[in-house]
């Protein structure tokens, strides 16, 4: 049957197999592969086109954790911040109990660097991310300056 990342990678892969799948088998749901990502990483940084809020709550439903970082480090988070997902992908994971010590402070200087929208950065603030710079950014206004979107004059 393979893994569910192998599900994900086959071109047609749709909604209905995926539960399908899941009912039958969810062991592999947090497992990294080869490539470095567990499903719900895949998902939000190569299937962006077929990512949806569904579809995530769907794979957290059998288990998914929204805290597991893929081979480099990056939460499911901050990979979908990355990736400017639409606001409602972020608003799901923040429902399913993201842990803010593991994202760090740098989910902030995240949205911003790659242009997230205003609503999500202010949703994230909601959410209790502090309003602090990183470890490249001294302040939060170092990381909205070097999105981007613009860039930091050091002079």
């Amino acid at each position: 049957m393979g893994t569910l990342n192998e599900l994900l990678d086959s071109k047609h892969w749709t909604v209905e197999n995926l539960k399908l799948f899941l009912e039958h088998d969810s062991s592999s749901i947090n497992e990294i592969d080869a490539t470095g990502f567990a499903p719900l990483h895949r998902l939000l940084k190569i299937h962006t086109d077929k990512c949806t809020p569904d579809i995530i709550k769907l794979l957290i439903q059998y288990g998914a954790d929204v805290n597991l970082k893929e081979e480099a480090g990056g939460s499911p988070l901050i990979i979908a911040l990355g990736q400017c997902v639409d606001k409602a992908i972020i608003k799901t994971l923040l429902d399913a109990g993201i842990d803010h010590k593991e994202c760090g402070q740098t989910v902030l200087c995240v949205a911003l660097y790659y242009g997230n929208s205003t609503d999500t950065f202010w949703m994230l603030v909601n959410h209790g991310f502090p309003l602090k710079g990183c470890f490249l950014h001294p302040t939060i206004l170092h990381c909205a300056l070097e999105s981007k979107h613009g860039t930091v004059d050091e002079g």
